[in-house]
């Protein structure tokens, strides 16, 4: 995706008050999750892994990670779990705000 952050905001509005049936929770939190990680890999300059850490709790899971901008060098992210728990909560939830949230994590702010 040439540049995530640019949808970050106009999908955040329209996921607000959107109700995500169960037919569709699997296509919106792929979607929402893929969005999630290349937003952070954009930010951080970073990329898409899977967890190889078997002490993790991230262990085998497709996570973003290797960042260059964050001093932490094996700090990762699941957007998967980030996306579950953006469309788990409820309207007026915000995407974005949960993206600076894991930003700052990432940070270590």
């Amino acid at each position: 995706m040439a540049d995530p952050e640019r949808y970050l905001l106009p999908i955040d509005a329209w996921l607000r008050d959107q109700v995500i049936e169960p037919d569709n929770w699997g296509w919106a939190v792929s979607r929402v999750g893929y969005l999630a990680g290349e937003v952070l890999i954009q930010r951080f300059s970073g990329c898409w892994l899977v967890c190889d850490a078997p002490e993790s709790r991230f262990f085998a899971r497709y996570v973003v990670g290797r960042f260059c901008r964050v001093s932490n060098p094996d700090a990762i992210a699941d957007p998967i779990e980030l996306a579950s728990t953006c469309l788990s909560q409820p309207s007026g939830r915000s995407l974005a705000g949960m993206m600076e949230e894991v930003s700052a994590v990432l940070l270590g702010v």
